[in-house]
């Protein structure tokens, strides 16, 4: 959204509750909790979205400290957070899940995709002619080579894990990448 013209948005935003709503119902899920856990993801990014143009102006650029800092705060710990009560609630009515499990879940598995398709998204769709990969240049290959070992067998060792303890230091890592290599380097 931050990347097009508000008037596309609600086709935009139509498209994604489609698209999330059959990937839902595809993987199980009754049509009423397919649609109603879409809804919760596509109606929070307005808000979100509404916010960061507010915050960073008409065209952020992710790359800018500032803009990035105002998107890890609205896009990935505010939305996540605030569209996990109205899924959490939906999950406890629909399906008798408890709510603080289910919010825990939603809030860190929302975050932990705004962080990684957001910036790779921001990276693929410059508003302006960028050089997209700034951080494999100038001599900086092996430092970034570095932290992405470093990111990428963090989240191995993660993700292996039986439960989801460890989760939550996903968005450290993944903000330490960021804030070494720039968004474009995160993703």
């Amino acid at each position: 959204l931050l990347r097009s013209e508000r008037r596309r948005w609600p086709l935009y935003l139509g498209v994604a509750l489609a698209a999330s709503t059959l990937a839902n119902i595809a993987m199980g899920e009754t049509v009423e909790i397919g649609l109603g856990l879409s809804a919760c993801n596509t109606l929070g990014l307005v808000p979100a979205a509404l916010l960061l143009l507010r915050l960073s102006g008409p065209a952020p650029d992710l790359s800018r400290r500032e803009n990035m800092i105002a998107y890890g705060l609205v896009a990935c710990i505010g939305m996540s957070a605030l569209s996990a009560v109205p899924a959490s609630l939906l999950l406890h009515f629909l399906a008798n899940a408890a709510l603080g499990r289910v919010w825990q879940s939603w809030f860190l598995s929302d975050a932990l995709g705004m962080v990684t398709v957001g910036p790779a998204l921001a990276a693929v769709l410059p508003l302006r002619p960028v050089g997209l990969f700034p951080f494999l240049r100038d001599g900086r290959r092996r430092r970034t080579m570095v932290v992405m070992a470093v990111v990428l067998a963090a989240a191995i060792a993660i993700f292996r894990q039986p439960d989801d303890l460890l989760l939550p230091l996903v968005f450290p890592l993944m903000l330490l990448a960021t804030l070494d290599r720039g968004f474009a380097g995160a993703a």
